[in-house]
């Protein structure tokens, strides 16, 4: 496992108990030295105002294109932050938008930690990721 710098992680999901579960699971993570949570990408924007996050973790939801300019307003205002897009169906990788939008990696909502941790390592060496 390449090593990684110690991470600051926003998780940004609209149900309670994933980004709980997400942030619970980040916790055991050696390499993350904080985690917060977000329930929305309004409230992305504003915790960034304040914080800055080496990655923020983002519900993609098939059926919006919200998170999308979220994604490209991040991208935009603080290009160093990598972002991980949190998807239900691996179809969705391959929406035109999504393609094109400049985040640097895909996990089903249904990966394990040894994926987590794995698209951390990448995302946090300059590669992209992109569930198996």
């Amino acid at each position: 496992m390449t090593k990684c710098k110690h991470f600051k992680a926003l998780v940004a999901d609209g149900s309670p108990v994933f980004r709980f579960g997400l942030a619970t699971l980040l916790k055991n993570v050696k390499f993350i030295n904080k985690i917060d949570q977000v329930s929305n990408g309004n409230e992305i924007l504003k915790i960034l105002e304040s914080t800055i996050y080496d990655i923020v973790f983002i519900e993609l939801q098939a059926n919006s294109n919200s998170e999308i300019e979220v994604i490209n307003k991040i991208i935009n205002i603080y290009p160093g932050i990598k972002i991980i897009a949190l998807i239900l169906s691996e179809n969705y990788i391959y929406k035109e938008d999504i393609l094109q939008s400049g985040i640097h990696g895909f996990l089903l909502k249904n990966c394990d930690l040894s994926e987590i941790t794995k698209s951390l390592n990448d995302v946090s060496i300059g590669k992209k990721y992109y569930t198996p």
